[in-house]
This record gives C-alpha cells, structure tokens and sequence, in this order.
C-alpha cells in the first residue's frame, strides 16, 4: 500500500502514524509541509507489515533523535527533496537492519 499525504503535518498526525504500523505500507510525504520528524515518530515500526518506504520534503530541516529507530523492514529514505536538512539526531535510523537506501 503506497500513502500519499500533502499539505500541513503536525505533531498528531504523526502520532497517527503510529497505527499504520500494522500494515505494509510506503510513505510518500513529498508535498506535505513540516520542518521537523518527531523524536521516535516511526519508532518501533517492526510488527506486522511495516513501513518499507519514506519520500520526504523539501521543507524538512530536522529528523528527531530516534525518529525511524527499529523500523526494521524500512529499505529506502529518499531525503533527495531534503535541501534544508540541517540535523539528524542520535539513534534516527538504528537497528533498521534492513536499510538499503538513504538518497
């Protein structure tokens, strides 16, 4: 299942990405508006059928410490719109074991 999301985020919605968690799913957040990924927005995306793909923004400047940790079946994150990433905190992307692709 590929989700497609634009226009303002804010803290809540990701917290409503937690109960995707439980479905296999690619994230394609490419025309959505947010500066920051909360600390541990994703965490613990290892049950079911995780997040496998995220597209990100170019208006994000900043991926919270333990942000994607233990999404253990994400393989791609496509910073490629990411020109204003300027931190990425401790731990974002550990244990994603199988992580093949940081663009």
């Amino acid at each position: 299942m590929r989700i497609k999301i634009t226009g303002y985020l804010n803290d809540i919605d990701f917290e409503a990405f937690q109960k995707l968690k439980y479905h296999g799913f690619s994230l394609d957040l490419s025309e959505a508006i947010f500066d920051e990924i909360p600390y541990r927005a994703f965490y613990d995306s290892n049950f079911g059928l995780p997040l496998r793909e995220i597209v990100l923004p170019e208006s994000l400047t900043s991926i919270s410490e333990y942000a994607f940790n233990e999404c253990r079946g994400l393989t791609v994150v496509d910073l490629s719109r990411c020109s204003n990433l300027k931190f990425v905190g401790t731990g974002a992307f550990s244990w994603c074991r199988n992580l093949l692709s940081i663009d």
